[in-house]
């Protein structure tokens, strides 16, 4: 007592590579014009703010309430319909990552559309989660909309793949 202790304590953290954005001198599209996506988020403000700031960039959104409605409203849709899927990650019934699985094991030619986490889950070991599961890029919430704009340019479907 009276004396105080000190401690040191050691985390082993890896880093996650950022979103890629383009360069400044690129044309970029205008944001979204053009991409339909879905949206998987349980929590109903989450989802009307999200979809507000996607729809701002000019996506058409569809929506699900959890993991397994995302994975029908996907299985339903015409092959082709979707560009790219957002995923939260803790939602009811199904979680993303369950989701996302489900979605890459379905026998269509277009179960490789890009899926975002979309999620507050940012540490370096639940990055790690999302791509184990075969999620192609995390975004953290709260969302910073440059990440999400680099986002949407690189799935952009009048992108050419690899540029």
């Amino acid at each position: 007592p009276g004396k105080g202790s000190c401690f040191t304590v050691a985390l082993p953290l890896a880093v996650a590579p950022p979103v890629q954005a383009p360069e400044e001198d690129e044309e970029i599209p205008v944001q979204g014009a053009g991409m339909r996506v879905l949206l998987a988020e349980d929590n109903e403000l989450n989802l009307l703010i999200a979809v507000d700031i996607l729809e701002g960039f000019g996506l058409t959104v569809d929506t699900a309430s959890d993991g397994s409605q995302a994975v029908d409203r996907f299985s339903a849709s015409p092959e082709g319909q979707y560009h790219l899927i957002f995923m939260d990650l803790r939602m009811p019934v199904m979680d993303g990552l369950a989701a996302a699985r489900a979605i890459r094991g379905l026998p269509r030619g277009d179960a490789g559309v890009p899926i975002v986490a979309m999620t507050a889950d940012a540490f370096a070991e639940d990055v790690e989660k999302t791509w184990a599961a075969g999620m192609n890029d995390h975004l953290a919430k709260p969302l910073e909309l440059d990440k999400l704009k680099a986002v949407l340019y690189k799935y952009h479907p009048d992108r050419k793949r690899g540029e």
